[in-house]
């Protein structure tokens, strides 16, 4: 989705150089990027190579997108994400370190990880990567987010807070979480 969306919004003479350097690759994970610019069908070497061509198109054309701006990029719950995720970002760690790109990812530490996040993790460690632990919120502040969801200055019923600490652990999701009314 990240690569989809830079092919959709870096601009067309970006693209044109990633291509000139990496051909189709991109094709691979965003196919629409032959309807921006003109580049060669991706390669077909074998996996592993392969792979290693898609790894490095991707840090390419990160690189060049963050060259006008520093480039923002949110991966949320790596603690699901499929092996061949990780290892791309585990790529990228090693690859960007000197591009102005700041990648930002969260991992819930209650799940098991698996061999493949602790390996990836373990690499980032390694670089100029900073852990921020982040732990639910207290009764007082799911007391405040829910009056500022419901838009009102009433705190509400202690046992509605307490019932969305027990369904949640102090972890809000407006979407998923249902409270009891009573």
């Amino acid at each position: 989705e990240i690569v989809g969306a830079v092919v959709d919004y870096a601009p067309k003479d970006v693209l044109r150089a990633h291509c000139e350097r990496f051909g189709g690759e991109l094709a691979r994970v965003a196919p629409h990027l032959l309807n921006r610019v003109w580049a060669p069908p991706p390669a077909s070497t074998g996996d592993a190579t392969e792979r290693y061509q898609l790894f490095e198109a991707v840090a390419d054309v990160l690189r060049r997108a963050s060259a006008g701006a520093p480039l923002i990029i949110v991966l949320e719950d790596l603690h699901w994400a499929e092996p061949t995720t990780l290892l791309l970002l585990r790529h990228l760690a090693r690859a960007l370190a000197d591009a102005p790109v700041l990648v930002l990812a969260s991992f819930r530490d209650t799940e098991t990880p698996s061999a493949e996040l602790v390996d990836a993790l373990a690499d980032l460690e390694r670089g100029s990567t900073r852990r921020i632990p982040l732990a639910g919120f207290d009764d007082a502040e799911l007391a405040d987010l829910v009056a500022s969801l419901a838009r009102t200055e009433a705190r509400p019923d202690t046992t509605v807070v307490e019932q969305l600490r027990d369904q949640t652990a102090g972890n809000p999701d407006r979407k998923s979480t249902r409270l009891n009314s009573s």
